[in-house]
C-alpha cells in the first residue's frame, strides 16, 4: 500500500462517484446506496466521513495503485489542519 498527503481544492459528487481534487492527483469513491464506500478518519482513528472534509484540509491517502494521476482510496486521514482565533486580541498595537 502507498500513501501521499495533499491538499484538498475541490470535493464533488454525482449519483455514483465521489470526487476529491487535490494539487497533483484526482481521487474517486463509489457511492453505493446513499453511502461513500471509503474510511474517512482524523489523526485520532475517529470516524469523521465526508462531512468532515473541507476544502483546504491536509489529508493523507493510502492507496494500492496509481493511474494517470487519478487514485482509488483505500483510507484517507484528515491531518491537524490549525486555525488562528481571529478574536482574540493582538498586543501588537498596544505599546506601555
Amino acid at each position: 500500500m502507498q500513501s501521499i498527503i495533499e491538499n484538498i481544492y475541490k470535493i464533488s459528487y454525482n449519483n455514483n462517484i465521489f470526487s476529491i481534487e487535490c494539487e497533483n492527483i484526482k481521487l474517486n469513491a463509489s457511492i453505493i446506496d446513499g453511502s461513500v464506500i471509503i474510511d474517512i478518519v482524523d489523526d485520532e482513528n475517529n470516524n469523521i466521513g465526508i462531512n468532515g472534509l473541507d476544502i483546504n484540509d491536509s489529508i493523507k491517502i493510502y492507496y494500492k495503485e496509481k493511474i494517470n494521476n487519478m487514485i482509488i482510496p483505500i483510507k484517507i486521514i484528515k491531518l491537524n489542519n490549525y486555525s488562528f482565533n481571529e478574536m482574540s486580541s493582538s498586543s501588537d498595537g498596544e505599546i506601555y
